[in-house]
């Protein structure tokens, strides 16, 4: 059988598909757009699968996330409190990222682009038999899926920590791209930037978490220090058409979660997210789920929410959906 990264190029230009999509689309028929090949560019791995998968794999002992959350702090408040104190096992990380694998492939992603944090490589015995797993995995679903491996690096990680961990998952070979997330007050860009050269020069794919709550100055301020080809979210360069400029100008693709700005409270109400308008001003953007365990909602569902919304036609969300798959 054919892989399914080696099909991509026929995949995205299949003009049947096309029209499917936009069929499901404007009859609101959730099952067929979920046949529909999509990427999730945006999407942190242990926490890709329903709440209801994850309870179930503890037992049932997990507090449901709050529906609605006041930004980023209490979100991380609550992975502190209640998910993160489950995962004490590298079969549990293992376990998980099998469900966010297969909760992908069954909305119909085909291009997964997952974050796996650097901590996880200090729950391995060595380094090779970390990155060892990791492409047991890539090979596992490779029929299937075209899982792209990402290295999450938190902001608040201690330097020496990104000698420990992060470094030699940049030089491993197992990655597809680093992602540098966490809570966009701490802007240590000095010393990120050169672990992000490094990244560069080892083929790896640049992303940054920057301009879902912070200003659009701090988005110039990433992209002029550590040259991410794609942001993860970035909705605040609405606000500044230097931002824009700068976004467009370095072909920069911007990975937005609508569901979670919503319920993180960075946009207060779906009718008002700049993900159309930021489309229309010629930005590479595509949807993606960000975190299914905590905002319910796959990119499936995200692509109805918004042409029911009226904020999109559907040929425009298909253009996005191709975009997806590059």
């Amino acid at each position: 059988m054919i892989k399914i990264k080696d099909n991509l190029k026929s995949i995205r230009e299949n003009n049947n598909i096309s029209k499917l999509f936009i069929e499901a689309l404007k009859n609101h028929n959730l099952n067929q757009i979920k046949t529909i090949p999509k990427g999730d560019l945006h999407n942190h791995a242990l926490l890709g699968m329903r709440f209801s998968q994850f309870n179930k794999y503890f037992d049932g002992q997990v507090k449901p996330p709050p529906v609605q959350m006041n930004g980023l702090e209490e979100m991380a408040s609550y992975l502190d409190n209640e998910t993160i104190k489950f995962i004490k096992s590298k079969q549990e990380i293992e376990d998980l990222l099998e469900l966010a694998i297969t909760e992908a492939i069954n909305d119909g992603v085909i291009v997964l682009e997952a974050s796996l944090d650097a901590s996880f490589i200090s729950y391995y015995n060595n380094d090779v038999e970390y990155f060892s797993m990791i492409q047991k995995l890539k090979n596992k679903y490779s029929e299937k899926i075209d899982f792209r491996p990402e290295l999450g690096a938190a902001r608040v990680l201690p330097e020496d920590k990104w000698m420990e961990w992060v470094l030699p998952c940049i030089k491993s070979g197992a990655f597809y791209s680093i992602d540098l997330y966490d809570l966009e007050s701490v802007n240590k860009i000095d010393l990120y930037s050169k672990y992000y050269k490094i990244a560069k020069d080892n083929g790896l794919k640049i992303k940054a978490h920057v301009g879902e709550f912070c200003s659009s100055e701090q988005i110039i301020e990433t992209i002029k220090i550590l040259n991410p080809e794609a942001i993860q979210h970035g909705i605040q360069a609405i606000k500044s058409q230097k931002a824009i400029n700068l976004i467009k100008d370095r072909n920069i693709t911007l990975n937005i979660c609508p569901t979670s700005n919503i319920k993180l409270g960075a946009i207060d109400k779906f009718d008002n997210h700049p993900a159309p308008d930021l489309y229309r001003e010629g930005i590479d953007i595509t949807i993606n789920t960000d975190d299914l365990m905590l905002f319910d909602s796959s990119v499936s569902e995200e692509y109805l929410k918004l042409y029911k919304r009226g904020l999109f036609l559907a040929e425009e969300l298909n253009f996005i959906r191709i975009n997806s798959l590059k």
